[in-house]
C-alpha cells in the first residue's frame, strides 16, 4: 500500500496530551509557548482516510479515503457524513473549485472530477496523482505527478498547460500564493523549493531547504511560505518569505510531515506526522515554542472549520460506505 510513502497513511486521533518542543537556535524568538489549541473535531471515515477540502458556503468537507476508494461528504455542523463518491484507486489529495472537487488517485496516476452538486464522479482525467493546488484567483489547478505538473481550467478540468520540470526532479507537494500569482512546489529528490511564475508558468527560481519535503507545505499571509521537510534527522519546518524567496525561520517539527494547514484567522500553523503520531502547532509570529499534540495513533490530512475556527482531524472509525451495486463508469479524458 502506496510504497513509495514513508511511514504509513493512516489517520486516526484519540486523546491528545499537550506537551511543549523546543524551537531551533536559528528560529525567530525561543521564550514561552502558543496558547493551547481549541478543541478539534474528527471527521470519521471508515478506512484510511488523507485528505480534506472544506467549502465554507456549503458548510460540507470532502475527505479523500484511500482504502476505500471514496470520497466522504460531511456536514461541517453535524460531522455526520452526507454522501459517498467512488474514485480512482487510493484517491489522496483533493482541492475544491467552483462546483467542481478534484481528487488526485495515486495507484491510478489520474484525477477524479466531481460535481459538487450532485456528488457524483463526472469523469477522470489521465493527469496528475499526487499533489493538487489551486488558484482562486485564476481558477487554474495544478496536478502534480513526479515529472509532470498539469495546469487545469478549474472550471472544466481541462488541461491547458504544463509546468516546465528541471531533469530529474520529482515533485509531489504542491501550494499556490494567490495574491502574488506564484506556485510552490516540493521536489522530493533534492532539498528545495521550485517557484514558478503563474501567469507565464516559467520556472522562476528555486529555495534550498533543510532536506527534500514531500506534501508538507502552505501558503500563509503576507507571503509566506511554510515547507516541512520529509526526515526523522532533525526535521524543520522552513518559513519563507516569498517576495525574497528566503528562508527568514526554522522551527522544529515532528519526522515525516504529511500535511499542513495554516489558520487563516490566527495565523497559527498545523503539521501533522503520521510516525511520530503528533501534531505540532506553530504561532503565527514564531515567538513561542511550538505545541506539540500527541495522539495514539496517526493523524492524517488537517483543516479549519470556517464556521467553529477548530482544527478538523480526519480520523477512521466511521461506519462504511453502502455497498455498491452498480458504480457508472467515467470517461477517461487525456491531456
Amino acid at each position: 500500500m502506496f510504497g513509495r510513502y514513508q511511514g504509513g497513511l493512516v489517520a486516526l486521533t484519540v486523546g491528545f496530551v499537550i506537551v511543549a518542543s523546543a524551537v531551533r537556535s536559528d528560529s525567530l524568538g525561543d521564550t514561552g509557548s502558543i496558547s493551547p489549541l481549541a478543541a478539534s473535531q474528527e471527521l470519521k471515515t471508515s478506512g484510511e482516510p488523507f485528505g480534506i477540502a472544506v467549502d465554507a458556503q456549503s458548510g460540507r468537507a470532502y475527505v479523500t479515503d484511500l482504502k476505500t476508494d471514496t470520497v466522504f461528504v460531511f456536514d461541517l455542523g453535524s460531522g455526520a457524513p452526507l454522501a459517498y463518491i467512488p474514485t480512482g484507486r487510493q484517491p489522496n489529495h483533493i482541492v475544491l473549485s467552483g462546483a467542481l472537487a478534484f481528487v488526485s488517485n495515486f495507484s491510478d496516476a489520474s484525477i477524479t472530477l466531481i460535481d459538487t452538486s450532485t456528488n457524483r464522479a463526472l469523469k477522470t482525467l489521465a493527469v496528475g496523482g499526487l499533489g493538487l493546488a489551486v488558484n482562486r484567483a485564476t481558477s487554474r489547478v495544478y496536478a502534480a505527478a513526479g515529472s509532470r505538473v498539469s495546469v487545469l481550467d478549474g472550471a472544466s478540468g481541462a488541461t491547458v498547460a504544463a509546468l516546465p520540470i528541471p531533469a530529474g526532479a520529482n515533485i509531489w507537494g504542491l501550494a499556490v500564493d494567490s495574491a502574488a500569482n506564484r506556485i510552490y512546489a516540493t521536489d522530493i529528490a533534492a532539498p528545495r523549493v521550485l517557484v514558478y511564475d503563474g501567469a507565464s508558468n516559467a520556472l522562476v527560481g528555486e529555495i534550498a531547504i533543510d532536506a527534500p519535503a514531500r506534501f508538507g507545505i502552505a501558503v500563509g499571509a503576507a507571503g509566506r511560505i511554510f515547507v516541512a521537510s520529509y526526515t526523522d534527522q532533525s526535521p524543520q519546518l522552513s518559513v519563507i518569505d516569498g517576495p525574497s524567496r528566503k528562508v527568514v525561520a526554522h522551527v522544529a517539527v515532528a519526522s515525516f510531515t504529511a500535511a499542513l494547514v495554516v489558520d487563516e484567522t490566527s495565523g497559527t500553523v498545523y503539521a501533522s506526522s503520521a510516525v511520530d503520531r503528533s501534531v505540532t502547532a506553530v504561532s503565527a509570529t514564531l515567538g513561542g515554542a511550538p505545541t506539540k499534540i500527541s495522539l495514539t495513533q496517526s493523524p492524517g490530512g488537517l483543516a479549519i472549520n470556517p464556521l467553529t475556527k477548530e482544527l478538523i482531524v480526519v480520523t477512521p472509525g466511521g461506519a462504511a460506505p453502502p455497498v455498491r451495486l452498480n458504480v457508472d463508469p467515467t470517461t477517461v479524458t487525456t491531456p
